[in-house]
């Protein structure tokens, strides 16, 4: 694979670096929402912050505890896209159950195979309004009250 940007990816990203400071504080912005709105599922995991360290609040990960929350990560997804909302699985596969790599897998790892199976990233976009971000909380909610 050749991830190096051609010259015209480059002049588009260069003119988006401009607007950078201002793209991250709006997706913090939503972030904040989005914190805020699930707090008080139970159920739902969201990731803690580390003091000194500078985020880019490129994804909003989930992790749904299916015990707790009473359906799977991927129950929630079908749920979200059925309502036309994008989530995205993530560290999901994992690569050690990748059949090219499955020949190295020396020992079980169920703290990573777990996670893998809860993590859900959740809409998240410099321009998402806070309507958006009440749709995809109350979605997931209603999950919850079933």
């Amino acid at each position: 694979m050749n991830a190096k940007m051609n010259e015209m990816q480059a002049a588009f990203a260069l003119v988006q670096l401009r607007h950078i400071d201002k793209v991250i504080a709006d997706r913090k912005q939503a972030s904040l929402k989005y914190t805020d709105m699930l707090s008080g599922i139970k159920g739902i995991e969201l990731i803690a912050k580390e003091e000194n360290v500078t985020y880019n609040y490129t994804y909003f990960p989930i992790r749904i505890h299916p015990d707790h929350f009473g359906a799977s990560r991927d129950e929630v997804a079908a749920h979200l896209e059925k309502k036309n909302i994008v989530a995205r699985k993530y560290f999901y596969p994992l690569v050690s159950d990748f059949p090219e790599f499955r020949i190295f897998k020396t020992k079980n790892l169920p703290v990573a195979e777990e996670i893998a199976n809860q993590v859900l990233c959740l809409p998240l976009f410099h321009d998402i309004t806070l309507e958006e971000i009440s749709f995809v909380v109350d979605s997931i909610s209603q999950m919850r009250q079933k």
